[in-house]
């Protein structure tokens, strides 16, 4: 055979066996990555095999569509509902024996309209027991002394002690005063509240100090209680504890003081002193 004929023979035969290749090779890796890139989950029933570790970097949505049957649920070595959340009843559980598509909380469910409630005590097999939640809603700590001195009109601190109060809510205030009395006198510290008219407060004080006895007295804004500071020439704590309760209007609430009497000898608040408030 000539050698033209055998090299024709020779690259018609191969390139189509090449060409032929590279398209299969194609082809398989089409189907490879579309097999890949496709989610096992799809279609998925009940169960969704997923590997040892999977991590999620930009965030992840569950029944993004709102329906009713999609529940979410995280199992545990032991419990087979740590996180269960109950799509159809818009309630969620936490380390709660659960059974499925019966009462969510087993019989113990958070009292309707009652709002702020947390769970007290749960474990596998036991009933829940849900309890009201006192969240701190507003804290605050002085920077610096507050002083008065030849003045009995209540005011501000320099940083003024003040939260927004709801309309019908309940609140605690805790407020520790450390406090500096130059004059030794009685009635040398007067407080208040600013607040809506639709607010009281019940307010009881004990204190370091000798005579700083206040039993619970109630008020309006405005109403100002009066503490002894007997003999008090330096520094010593003040503990002063109230209800403030908001009704039909809220609004602004400031804690506010000032001499109980007149006197050219200051009545200081001193750095670090705090208030704590709590909603029932």
């Amino acid at each position: 055979m000539p050698a033209y004929q055998l090299r024709r023979s020779i690259l018609t035969g191969i390139w189509p066996g090449l060409i032929l290749a590279a398209v299969t090779l194609s082809a398989l890796a089409f189907i490879f990555a579309a097999t890949v890139n496709s989610s096992p989950c799809a279609n998925a029933a009940t169960t969704c095999p997923v590997g040892d570790t999977e991590t999620i970097a930009s965030g992840l949505s569950v029944n993004d569509d709102g329906t009713a049957d999609g529940d979410f649920r995280v199992e545990t070595f032991t419990e087979a509902n740590a996180i269960f959340v109950d799509a159809s009843a818009d309630t969620a559980a936490v380390n709660v024996a659960l059974t499925l598509g019966a009462d969510l909380f087993a019989g113990a469910t958070p009292s309707a309209g009652v709002a702020n409630q947390v769970l007290v005590s749960s474990g596998p097999g036991a009933s829940p027991e849900w309890g009201a939640y006192n969240p701190l809603i507003y804290s605050n700590a002085t920077s610096a002394d507050n002083t008065r001195t030849s003045t009995t009109t209540v005011a501000s601190l320099s940083t003024p002690w003040t939260w927004t109060g709801a309309v019908n809510t309940v609140y605690s205030v805790e407020i520790l005063a450390l406090m500096d009395d130059d004059s030794g006198g009685t009635a040398d510290m007067d407080f208040t509240f600013a607040m809506p008219a639709s607010a009281t407060f019940n307010c009881g004080v004990n204190s370091s100090a000798t005579g700083a006895i206040v039993t619970p007295e109630t008020g309006s804004s405005g109403t100002e209680v009066a503490v002894a500071l007997t003999n008090a020439t330096d520094a010593f704590l003040v503990h002063i504890r109230c209800v403030v309760e908001v009704a039909g209007t809220g609004g602004a609430i400031d804690w506010q003081f000032a001499q109980g009497t007149g006197s050219g000898s200051a009545v200081t608040l001193r750095q670090g002193s705090t208030i704590a408030v709590r909603e029932f």
